[in-house]
């Protein structure tokens, strides 16, 4: 008789091996007793019902508007300063300030954001949809820099810091802790009771389906909308006060939990407010069972930090075929009219006309300066301003053009500039530029594997789960950095007579040499768009399975476009080291 395995079976037998490997090698010497048991519970639970909130803010948001928020824990992080204002600094009472925080600034940002924006992006292509929350977490975690700088230290006390909690054998369970666990699990039933026994949250998933039906039945979809997003705003708040005192107000902190929530919300495939607060409960208990049984050593000081993301990829491994996102059908679409060679060439020449004139003060309208020498400060902000915009270049073929919502292209430039260190960057070899970009090109194709069966929000999640193991695990590994450098890691590169160092004396040069690598990718990526491999990229983003139909092989086309995004984020790279 012939045994045929389940798909599912072997990748869970080889993700629990891998597991069995990783804790028999990084076991730290722990016991295995009562008060070890106890500590790795309070703490887990505790971690995971505060992931478990922002995971099922998550979820909620999703399910009733239709759009993944990354901007969700940012927003969090920003009501949980607002909370610190109020009690800490104006000295508010704790209940007062929480009415304040959860009943009054959430709910007006929820409102504001789905009258000005979220409104607008109903109809938008996933990407759009994704790319608009991406900005929107990084305003509201500039917006609460700016308010509340980062050079003064700040924390928020746990409630009921000085009573005594209650005792678990040899470890103590602080109130704030019992309390995040309790009201997590009132949340997880209150918003599982909201959406399918009430009629306003029958109201907001049927929104999601169809506005104008939903309007049939009575419902006012601009008013369920807005309920929607401020329902998601008071979740993230919430979640955003109860962690602060676990991590401390540290904006990058808060805001980047979305990870976390990301990795919880993905086990609940979505839609199912108990499985986001299962979610939540495995990531806590993972970390707290990896902070008191595992030591990973100083080679890996940080692999506890990826444990979430590990988590994401590995969800998104057993729920390959969940649907995340709803098609949508347009009937027209305004024909794009192709950037002619000339008018490529003549942008390209306005770039590094405009760029060289600043640099060499002709430009006087920045930073108070009078014509002559731009200063070595604002030509090092210039040419830290193009590096970046080589890394978003690297993303037009790949998001642009073909459709594929990538989060990877910033871990590869980072990988790209650490192995310079490694292939010339010492030497000021520019050869080392060329080999970097050929090794990240196969990277990126490594990276296309999981987007030949996943799409969409599912690809997006498992590229941003590929970026934070990479800059947690890869990027941070001392042998990433060529352990034998002594000083510099980075000597300054000589191309065709021209100086590439960011050092004060060659700053306006390297600056140059940016912009004109930037106007050269910008021209070939001009003249690209005009080639069958474009038009091919283009229409397996209309639909992929038209163009399999026409007979456009897929798998081909997804990793060739992997391949030249990863090797312009490769060389994006360099210059980050440079």
């Amino acid at each position: 008789m012939r045994l045929k395995a389940s798909p599912r079976l072997i990748s869970a037998i080889v993700v629990g091996l891998v597991i069995l490997f990783l804790v028999n090698k990084n076991w730290g010497g722990a016991s295995i007793s009562a008060k070890t048991i106890s500590s790795f519970l309070v703490v887990g639970i505790a971690l995971g019902g505060i992931y478990a909130i922002t995971a099922g803010g998550l979820v909620v948001t999703y399910a009733t508007t239709g759009i993944f928020n990354f901007a969700h824990a940012a927003i969090g992080c920003f009501l949980a300063f607002c909370y610190w204002q109020l009690t800490v600094k104006q000295g508010l009472p704790t209940v007062v300030a929480l009415i304040i925080t959860l009943f009054v600034i959430a709910p007006a940002i929820g409102f504001l954001l789905d009258k000005v924006i979220m409104r607008r992006l109903r109809d938008a292509a996933l990407v759009v949809q994704l790319m608009v929350t991406v900005g929107l977490m990084l305003t509201f975690m500039g917006i609460t820099l700016t308010i509340w700088s980062p050079k003064t230290g700040r924390s928020l006390p746990q409630f009921f810091q000085n009573t005594q909690g209650v005792q678990f054998g040899d470890v103590t369970a602080t109130w704030h802790r019992i309390i995040t666990v309790v009201v997590a699990l009132l949340v997880a039933l209150g918003l599982r009771f909201l959406l399918y026994k009430t009629r306003l949250g029958i109201s907001m998933r049927a929104v999601v389906d169809s506005r104008s039906l939903a309007g049939l039945t009575g419902a006012k979809p601009s008013i369920i909308s807005g309920s929607s997003w401020a329902l998601g705003c008071m979740t993230a708040g919430l979640a955003g006060i109860l962690i602060a005192p676990e991590t401390g107000l540290v904006v990058e902190n808060l805001a980047l939990i979305i990870v976390v929530a990301s990795a919880a919300a993905a086990i609940a495939q979505l839609k199912s407010i108990p499985m986001a607060f299962i979610g939540g409960l495995v990531i806590g208990l993972a970390k707290s069972f990896s902070a008191v049984y595992l030591e990973w050593g100083k080679d890996w000081a940080y692999a506890d930090e990826a444990i979430p993301a590990a988590i994401l990829f590995i969800a998104l491994l057993f729920l390959p075929m969940a649907r995340l996102e709803t098609g949508k059908i347009r009937i027209t679409k305004r024909t794009e009219r192709l950037t002619k060679p000339w008018e490529a060439a003549l942008g390209a020449g306005v770039m590094i006309a405009v760029v060289g004139a600043w640099a060499n003060g002709w430009i006087p309208w920045i930073s108070g300066t009078t014509f002559g020498e731009r200063s070595t400060v604002w030509l090092g902000r210039g040419a830290g301003f193009l590096v970046l915009g080589l890394v978003m270049l690297s993303l037009i073929p790949l998001i642009g053009w073909a459709g594929q919502v990538s989060f990877a292209n910033y871990a590869i430039a980072g990988i790209g500039a650490v192995l310079f260190s490694h292939f010339g960057g010492q030497n000021g070899d520019a050869l080392g530029i060329v080999w970097v970009m050929l090794i990240c090109a196969p990277l990126g194709l490594a990276i296309a594997l999981p987007a030949l069966r996943l799409k969409g929000l599912y690809l997006a999640l498992a590229t941003m789960a590929f970026a934070e193991v990479a800059d947690k695990v890869l990027i941070r590994h001392p042998s990433m950095l060529d352990p034998s450098a002594t000083g510099v890691l980075f000597k300054p590169v000589n191309f065709f007579g021209i100086t590439i160092s960011s050092s004060a004396s060659d700053r306006k040069a390297f600056l140059m040499f940016l912009v004109v690598a930037f106007a050269l990718l910008f021209f070939m990526l001009e003249m690209l768009r005009r080639t069958r491999w474009a038009r091919r990229w283009i229409a397996m983003s209309d639909s992929p399975a038209a163009s399999a139909t026409i007979g456009v092989n897929l798998t081909t086309t997804k990793m060739m476009v992997f391949m030249l995004s990863g090797a312009m984020a490769g060389f994006a790279g360099c210059m980050i080291g440079l």
